[in-house]
């Protein structure tokens, strides 16, 4: 996706807010085997809802990234649910299934990954102009 939108706030009540983005692109998804999926209409608004809560109680992660404790710490708003979807600019998305790729030793996956990163170059410069350095 690409944010070129606004973020606003639909509603506050005590110490729960909802808040949504809007004018945002959606360039379709990319599965757990590195498939790049374009969207399935050509959207030019997609609105993105984030229940959230204002809390000073944070999780801090173990070094074995399985231990987890709850600290006092200072008040913020936070995400009151973990996400279910990932959502990435098309560059941070190539970046990560280049990572991917490079991580596995599927040949499936590498050759999904090269297509799929072939897939976000096109996207990239159409979004950008090919002399653009955005």
């Amino acid at each position: 996706m690409s944010t070129g939108g606004l973020l606003a706030e639909t509603w506050v009540k005590g110490d729960h807010a909802e808040v949504e983005t809007k004018w945002t692109d959606d360039n379709g998804r990319i599965d757990s085997a590195l498939r790049y999926r374009p969207p399935e209409i050509d959207v030019t608004m997609t609105v993105y809802k984030f229940d959230l809560v204002f809390t000073n109680k944070h999780t801090d992660m173990g070094a074995d990234c399985k231990t987890t404790k709850t600290v006092i710490g200072p008040w913020e708003w936070k995400l009151d649910y973990p996400q279910t979807d990932r959502v990435a600019t098309v560059d941070r998305a190539i970046d990560y299934v280049a990572a991917m790729r490079d991580k596995s030793n599927d040949p499936v996956i590498k050759r999904n990954a090269d297509r799929t990163i072939a897939a976000l170059n096109r996207l990239s410069k159409r979004r950008c102009g090919s002399a653009s350095a955005c």
